[in-house]
């Protein structure tokens, strides 16, 4: 029972530490009110008004001089080509963040749960039913007993 119990708890950690994340769109004034580096995910996809996009990590760029300095790559159709650049920081449309949902980790984790204990309490009942393997016309159990 006890290896049951730690098995379902690291699964419930296991869920918890996946989660359920989105990405979501900000201005680049949104992003710097941000704190990078406990409130997003690894990686930033950056929308250009020149119609660009780079994906970076998010501990792989720095803004200075109202000019954004980063170690990327440019985003083309499906490919990444590997880029290190400059892009001043007006030209930036939009920001793309993974975050964190928690509602939907939330949901996910109490279901999953839930799941789980009914498949427990199941699992426990029908081992404490008692089973009779006579034919049910008088009532007594006439199964072999082994003492």
């Amino acid at each position: 029972m006890p290896k049951k119990i730690i098995t379902y708890v690291t699964f419930i950690a296991f869920l918890h530490m996946v989660g359920c994340y989105t990405y979501d769109q900000v201005n680049y004034s949104e992003f710097r009110e941000m704190d990078v580096y406990s409130s997003i995910g690894d990686d930033i996809f950056l929308h250009t008004k020149d119609s660009l996009k780079y994906h970076m990590s998010k501990f792989a760029f720095n803004v200075k001089d109202d000019t954004l300095h980063f170690n990327g790559a440019l985003v083309v159709g499906e490919q990444e080509i590997p880029n290190r650049g400059t892009i001043p920081v007006e030209n930036i449309e939009s920001i793309e963040i993974l975050k964190a949902d928690g509602t939907k980790t939330a949901i996910m984790i109490g279901g999953v749960t839930l799941a789980l204990i009914l498949i427990a309490l199941a699992s426990s009942h029908s081992k404490t039913e008692p089973k009779s393997n006579s034919s049910g016309c008088s009532g007594i159990d006439y199964s072999p007993k082994y003492y």
